[in-house]
């Protein structure tokens, strides 16, 4: 039975940290992914040393080991990253204002 798991998501949170030990820099980089699935949707994963080209707004299909540590008498869950591709880009406003025009030549439909 393997402990790897596979994810598809939308990507709502980008957080990171870095710093120096006795084997070197390190860097690690935790993602939150929103899920289609209706309960517990929002799950973060943490990749460390890895170079990720991703931002919020971008949908992503990871993999991940899931595994647990204890820490002072408490048990935690973690999702260690293991690979990230990204499957659609998040759109930027020139993108939208792009896409609109491109679909619709008549401008007074457009929100602005």
């Amino acid at each position: 039975m393997s402990n790897k798991v596979e994810l598809k998501g939308n990507v709502i949170n980008i957080t990171e940290k870095s710093g120096d030990s006795a084997k070197g820099t390190w860097r690690r980089q935790n993602i939150v992914i929103r899920t289609d699935n209706s309960v517990k949707n929002e799950i973060p994963v943490g990749f460390f040393n890895k170079d990720l080209d991703v931002k919020v707004g971008d949908n992503v299909t990871l993999t991940a080991f899931v595994g647990g540590r204890e820490y002072q008498g408490k048990w935690y869950l973690d999702l260690d990253g293991d690979t990230l591709s990204v499957t659609g880009k998040a759109m930027t406003p020139s993108d939208v204002y792009q896409t609109a025009v491109v679909e619709d030549d008549d401008l007074s439909k457009l929100p602005f």
